[in-house]
């Protein structure tokens, strides 16, 4: 049990380091092929979905934890409340600051990007297509929650069997 956290704190911090390291070489290239102006549009563009993307507010994390407990129990007509739940309070949040930004994207645009104008209106339609990627985004956390909870209820099945063995085992000595 040790050495398998032991190897999951590893594999997350590999992965951690991977993303450390792609992007902190990657990005002197991609601003020298994109251009300081074009790379002012992106890093406008990643700053929104970074930051309304923290508006989940751990709503499919906490979604996950309650469906990998039910589904065990076999209790499915709370599990699509709280499935509903969260796609109605996930998918409106989207859609309602999706649709906020879409609107404004102009003067979103206009009052922070200071690019050459032959940029603006590219990055006022990048902002648009932005903005439903964001709905999407929320919805596809809602719809990865069920196999996230599959799963995490498949390895706590595999956990308590193989200590139950491991007790049968022991009694048997």
């Amino acid at each position: 049990m040790l050495f398998r956290s032991v190897l999951n704190t590893a594999s997350n911090l590999a992965g951690q380091g991977a993303i450390f390291f792609l992007t902190f070489f990657s990005t002197p290239y991609i601003t020298r092929r994109l251009g300081a102006d074009r790379y002012g549009s992106l890093s406008l563009l990643m700053t929104y979905l970074f930051a309304f993307s923290l508006l989940n507010l751990g709503i499919n994390v906490s979604l996950v934890k309650y469906l990998a407990e039910m589904l065990p129990k076999g209790r499915f007509d709370e599990m699509q409340r709280y499935f509903g739940t969260a796609l109605t309070t996930l998918v409106g949040i989207g859609f309602l600051i999706g649709g906020a930004v879409c609107v404004l994207a102009g003067p979103i645009v206009h009052r922070f990007f200071n690019g050459p104008p032959q940029l603006t209106h590219a990055t006022v339609l990048s902002l648009r297509i932005a903005s439903m990627a964001f709905v999407l985004q929320f919805l596809c956390q809602v719809a990865s929650a069920v196999p996230a909870a599959t799963w995490h209820k498949n390895c706590s099945t595999n956990r308590s069997e193989e200590h139950t063995s491991e007790l049968q085992s022991r009694q048997y000595l």
